[in-house]
Formats: structure tokens, sequence, C-alpha cells
């Protein structure tokens, strides 16, 4: 945590200063006990994220917000969702409140055109309606609200978060109380004794999806210079070490993706010797890795030899997708409208985020839905002058990686979709440190 305390941020009320990590702190060590002492220590660290919602500027909120999202499953009351979920929802209340403004503009009217028309199909499904409006508000409220500066701060408190998460569930993987409150592990082989690590979420795929985005932002940070390259291969190495013994299929491919990405940037950026030494660092690793009988390496690449056929390679998924386009087109009101939010999985949930929200909204909110995150993330690119001058791939980088994992996995009501996208916009703030300075367009909020 310790370079996120040297950097500057907003005080209600106060001289610019540094960001206030001591109740950050606070409320992650609240949350390690928490499962050994009382569910209800949670209400003290809602207490205290109220306390610093209220106190601070949104900026601190979403930096708080990275921070916490991967102790998100510790964050709770009995019988109760992840609390986190709540305290962003009241925050983008808070801080519309606040702002004591509404512009209208394009992004206004998808976001109000969505709330009427998930009135209309929420039926009885009101938690799912709050859920999934009120993530997709307060991304409206709080992403124009955000700078570079916050950006950069929110980046590394998500990385940082999740590597100190990943830690406590390893060294606790076996408690029964973190037992009891994840579940139990998912086996890498059926009847097997080796099992697939999930981090504290209860489902491997989504905790790897956690950590190629952290490797995504950690690429962005490093290319933009605004990490120290020690830090930045520390974070890196913890970060895929996790990631693979979750034994992801999706995380392995992925994974190749990100360092092809970055071993290219080094050429692009004219570090020849740099890409080169990578290059062939990497192919001996990947020899090593692969075909050696301890490495975990080489039981992922043991699940994809398997898949004799699609079916066993997406682990069904391909199948389920097929179900649901065929439930989805059976009908023209279902095609358009959906089938509602209190409607039942088929089988299992949908696995892609397009088809799960055109299962439940159709076509139409499908537009809207989505309509909503393109105009946010577009205007906010129109409005950041040095971020549009950049390339196309260092830009959208981390939101494509973000787009590419969920279209394996569903997210409208899970805290995990909404936190990928959220650092996933903000990291097209993240710009170079040897651009000229003085430009507005990175250092202040959205007009």
């Amino acid at each position: 945590m310790r370079y996120l305390r040297d950097m500057k941020v907003l005080h209600i009320g106060k001289e610019s200063g540094g960001y206030p990590v001591s109740g950050l702190c606070l409320e992650i060590a609240l949350l390690f006990v928490t499962p050994f002492i009382s569910q209800y220590l949670s209400l003290l660290v809602l207490a205290v994220c109220i306390y610093r919602m209220v106190r601070y500027d949104s900026k601190v909120f979403a930096t708080d917000y990275c921070a916490l999202v991967s102790f998100a499953p510790l964050f709770r009351i009995p019988g109760m969702a992840m609390l986190l979920v709540y305290v962003f929802i009241v925050a983008g209340i808070w801080y519309f409140i606040r702002g004591r403004s509404l512009k209208i503009n394009i992004v206004t009217v998808f976001i109000v055109l969505l709330l009427f028309y998930l009135i209309t199909r929420m039926d009885m499904a009101f938690t799912n309606f709050v859920i999934c409006f009120g993530h997709m508000f307060t991304l409206y409220v709080l992403i124009p609200r955000q700078t570079t500066e916050s950006a950069v701060r929110a980046a590394k408190a998500f990385s940082s978060g999740l590597i100190v998460s990943s830690v406590y569930s390893l060294v606790f993987r076996n408690a029964h109380q973190i037992v009891e409150l994840r579940g139990k592990e998912s086996p890498l082989f059926w009847g097997g004794s080796i099992m697939r690590f999930e981090g504290l979420f209860g489902d491997p795929n989504y905790y790897m999806a956690l950590v190629l985005v952290a490797i995504a932002v950690l690429i962005k940070l490093k290319d933009s210079g605004n990490i120290k390259p020690v830090w930045f291969w520390i974070s890196a190495v913890i970060h895929i070490f996790f990631g693979v013994i979750s034994y992801s299929k999706t995380f392995f491919v992925v994974l190749v993706v990100l360092v092809f990405v970055y071993v290219l940037w080094q050429f692009r950026n004219k570090k020849v010797l740099y890409g080169i030494f990578m290059t062939l660092l990497i192919v001996v690793s990947a020899n090593i890795l692969l075909f050696s009988d301890w490495s975990p390496f080489a039981l992922l690449l043991e699940r994809f030899f398997e898949a004799t056929n699609l079916h066993e390679f997406t682990t069904g998924r391909s199948t389920l997708w097929t179900q649901y386009v065929r439930t989805i087109f059976s009908s023209p009101i279902t095609a358009f409208f959906g089938f509602g939010l209190d409607a039942p999985d088929l089988e299992l949930a949908a696995h892609n985020i397009v088809i799960e929200v055109m299962y439940y909204l159709g076509i139409i909110g499908c537009v809207l839905y989505f309509g909503v995150l393109i105009s946010l993330f577009s205007k906010l690119i129109r409005n950041r002058g040095k971020v549009t001058g950049r390339h196309f791939i260092e830009k959208y980088f981390v939101i494509l990686i973000v787009a590419i994992l969920h279209m394996s996995l569903h997210g409208m009501f899970q805290v995990i979709f909404y936190a990928n996208v959220f650092i996933g916009i903000l990291s097209c703030l993240i710009v170079p440190l040897d651009n000229d300075g003085g430009d507005p367009t990175v250092t202040q909020e959205i007009n």
C-alpha cells in the first residue's frame, strides 16, 4: 500500500493531501478477522466505508472500492448479499446528490431509458433490479468524476488488494470458517485430489477473471511508466502464480495473449534488445513449465489435450449458449423483450454476458444496457484529448480483455463484472508520464 499513500487526492473541505490509506487498512484488517470472530464485524466495516464516503470525494471512494473488491465475499452478514454491492450503489446515489446537477447527454438518456425498461421487466425480482440498475447508475455517476491520477491509484489498489486477498485465501485455504464461507473447492479432474484455487469467490473462473484484469492493468501501468519495474515484476509473477493454480483454460489462453502483447509493445517502443531477451526467456520458461511433471502449467496443458470436441474444450459452454440462443429466439416477444429479471436459469447460468442480457431483457434491453456502457466509455474518451492520441491497443487494452473474459462469464447480478468494467474503463485514463504535462483533459473531471 506504500505507493497508494503517496498519491494526492482531494479531501472535502481541505487542501490536497496524501491518500488516507489508514482507513482502508482498517477495513481490510477487520475483514481479515470477520470469519473467525463474527460476520457482524462487517457492520463496523460498513460504518467505516460510509464515513469515508461522506468524508472524502469520489476519487478516494474509487480507490477504496477497487481495493475491497477482492474481499467482497468476506464483507457480508448472515442472510444478506455482499455488502460491498450496496456500498457501491449507495455511493452512486450519494455522489449524484452531492453533485447537485444533472447533465443531459446521451449517457443520461440511455440510463433513464434503462431505468424505465428494467422496471417493466422486473416482475418480482426486486433484488436483481437493484443490483443491476444500481451498479449501472453508479458507473454513470463515478466514472466521469475520475482523473488520470485517481485512475492510476485505483489500478494499483485493484492489483494490491487482489494480491493481499489471494495470499490470505491461500494461507487459510482449508480453515473451516473460510470453507463454510466460500464452499468446497472444485477438483481439477473428476474424483481427483488436486483442487482449483478460487480465492474467496467460490468459483475459479470468476477469480481468474480478476487476476487477468489485474495483470492487464499492470501492463498498462508499466507501459505508461506509472509503476516501477520491480513492483511490476513482483506483482505480475504473484498474479500469474495464483492464476495458474486456478487451472482455468481461459486463464492460460488469455495469459498467452497478454504476454504476446507485452513483448510486442517492447519492440514497438524500440526496446529491441529487451524484447529479444523477453522472447527467449518466455520460450525457455514455456518449455520447462509446460513439459515438467511437477509444473501446474503441465496440468493446465493436460486439460486442453483431454478435450476431444468443442463441448469439452469449452467445458459445456458451447452447448449451453446454443440452448440459450434457441430459447431466446423461440418467439418474437422473447427475442425483443426477453424473459424478465425473475426468469430461472436454463440448467446453468448463461456464461456469456451478452447472451445473459438478451435472455433477461431481449434485444431492446440489450441495446439499452450496453448503450449505457458504450456511451459512457465513448464520452470519457472524447473528453480526454491526450488519451485519444494513443495507439488503439494501448488505449483500450484492459477494457478489451474485460470484454473477452466476459464472453465466457455471466455477470448482470455479479459484483465481479461491474468491478472489471469499472477498472477497465478507468484504465483508459492512464497515460504515459512522459507526455507534455499541463493538459487539463487528463487532470480534471468531465464537464
